[in-house]
């Protein structure tokens, strides 16, 4: 993702997560691709799914804090639209 092409990104690891679903560092990178897209909602997806493939990874957990704070200052508080906080406590 050097060259910034982040939607070309988000197809390759898409195809790569439809041959190995249980690959959490595909999801992680698709969710870095999201982000750069600021496709927040996709993005926390993605993190989530890398939670649940690799809990103890703890990457994912800096990505989703940032997340949280990407969306908090771009949408305004809406954020508890997007997140579940009740449901990321229970993942760490």
């Amino acid at each position: 993702m050097k060259e910034e092409k982040y939607i070309e990104a988000m197809f390759h690891y898409t195809h790569g997560i439809k041959q190995d679903p249980y690959n959490g560092y595909l999801y992680s990178n698709r969710s870095l691709a999201f982000l750069r897209m600021q496709q927040y909602y996709y993005a926390l997806q993605d993190a989530k799914t890398t939670i649940q493939l690799m809990p103890k990874w703890t990457k994912v957990c800096r990505m989703i804090q940032y997340l949280l704070k990407v969306c908090h200052r771009s949408l305004l508080g809406k954020c508890e639209q997007l997140v579940n906080t009740t449901e990321l406590q229970h993942a760490f």
